[in-house]
């Protein structure tokens, strides 16, 4: 956790109230996934910068940009939102981009499951207090998959960026037909 705080720390695109928050919520989610790498989140957090803006910068109320590595949140539409919820969904994004995809979203072959999942472990984490549910439906759809494929399964593949994990699983249990 120190390499976070220093990251932060350094990071000149960032508000110091801005690397408060995020340093909690990362020692939130270290706290109860202590064996999940933080590598990647903290390579990223380096030059992570936020963007703030209305519906011309992102229609929807955040996205994050792993190409970019960049945050956009709408100004707009925050109110509605429980914040805390909103950025630790958007750092667990922002913890599993690689240089293509979050998570086990390959060419948004499981953008739903990856959503939904992403979803479910911000409310795990941190729970939802806002007015409105960022991805109720894809969570939904998601619980349902994790009871047929197992929890572990999409554990692994999520914060292993492994798809294929997923996808093999998807088929030994049927879910989806190969071929």
């Amino acid at each position: 956790m120190e390499q976070v705080q220093a990251v932060l720390k350094e990071n000149p695109n960032l508000t110091d109230g801005i690397k408060a928050n995020i340093y909690e919520l990362v020692s939130i989610f270290h706290q109860k996934f202590s064996n999940v790498k933080l590598d990647n989140l903290i390579s990223r957090l380096k030059t992570l910068q936020i963007i703030r803006g209305n519906k011309f910068v992102s229609q929807s109320v955040s996205s994050y940009d792993f190409r970019k590595n960049v945050l956009y949140l709408n100004e707009s539409k925050l109110e509605e939102y429980d914040a805390k919820h909103l950025l630790m969904f958007e750092l667990l994004n922002i913890m599993t981009a690689t240089d293509s995809y979050t998570g086990f979203n390959y060419n948004g072959i499981f953008q739903i499951l990856n959503v939904g999942y992403t979803e479910i472990l911000a409310n795990f984490l941190v729970g939802n207090e806002g007015k409105k549910s960022l991805f109720h439906p894809e969570a939904s759809y998601t619980n349902l998959v994790s009871i047929t494929i197992g929890t572990e399964v999409l554990f692994e593949s999520y914060f292993n960026n492994n798809y294929k994990m997923l996808a093999d699983k998807l088929v030994e249990t049927g879910v989806v037909h190969n071929g």
